[in-house]
């Protein structure tokens, strides 16, 4: 894990970035509407205490130990040839499943203003390493995605998910790995409107349908892998772009 110090940022976007962020979409996809993003407004003050940060998302061998002492369900495609290796995220998990995992583990899924603070940090950065987008530091659909939104620009030399940690160069603020791209990440929240009225550690709705995921992935754009992205999914969803990781509070109160 990586230790997150205390401190305030600006969470969500400006209208100028949403806006953006259409413009950058419509690029790569002919589906995108701009009020697709206005969950990402409006921005607002938090105030987050100190935590720590699981370093890369949770790999297959960490989720397998806790298969193993029955306190987890496997994943749905374990069976999958390109999602099995042992440094590789694991996928494929249901938000029950992460959560049960991150429980055994000692700890829990972040908030969401937690993943969103540990991606960007007290300077509101567009992506984990920077405001300025660099394909060779995360996986995402690049030049060897093969798909009508790929990207031909860049290469990440990877064609599915990666091992954790092979893109140092995107690391964030406070040294987290894969934040954006590789594999989408499962957050402790209900998907919903921001309340910029919860300044200090907001932990979401108090109920909802989906859940909020975050981070982007092998198979998103540079678009999704914004730290300031968001969407909603449901808690049975499961996907071989998505996993997860977990926090521990720095105050073992909490």
């Amino acid at each position: 894990m990586v230790y997150v110090p205390p401190g305030k940022f600006q969470m969500g976007s400006k209208e100028a970035e949403i806006k953006s962020a259409f413009e950058l979409c419509t690029q790569y996809w002919d589906h995108c509407a701009l009020d697709h993003f206005n969950d990402e407004k409006p921005q607002h003050s938090v105030v987050q205490d100190s935590y720590w940060i699981d370093q890369t998302e949770v790999t297959n061998d960490q989720y397998q130990k806790c298969v193993a002492a029955g306190a987890c369900r496997e994943p749905m495609c374990w069976d999958g040839l390109q999602f099995n290796e042992l440094d590789q995220p694991v996928v494929c998990v249901t938000w029950d499943q992460a959560r049960d995992y991150c429980e055994w583990a000692g700890g829990r899924l972040p908030t969401e203003a937690e993943w969103e603070y540990a991606a960007r940090g007290r300077d509101g950065l567009h992506y984990p390493w920077g405001d300025q987008f660099m394909g060779t530091q995360l996986n995402y659909c690049d030049a060897t995605c093969g798909r009508r939104r790929s990207d031909a620009e860049w290469n990440d030399g990877a064609l599915y998910s990666a091992p954790v940690g092979s893109y140092p160069l995107g690391a964030s603020w406070c040294g987290a790995l894969d934040m954006a791209g590789n594999a989408s990440e499962w957050v402790a929240d209900w998907y919903g409107d921001y309340n910029p009225e919860a300044k200090a550690n907001p932990t979401g709705p108090a109920s909802g349908t989906t859940r909020v995921v975050r981070g982007g992935s092998w198979f998103l754009t540079r678009v999704e892998t914004r730290t300031a992205w968001r969407d909603g999914y449901l808690p049975d969803d499961w996907y071989d772009d998505l996993g997860f990781r977990c926090v521990v509070p720095a105050n073992p109160t909490e």
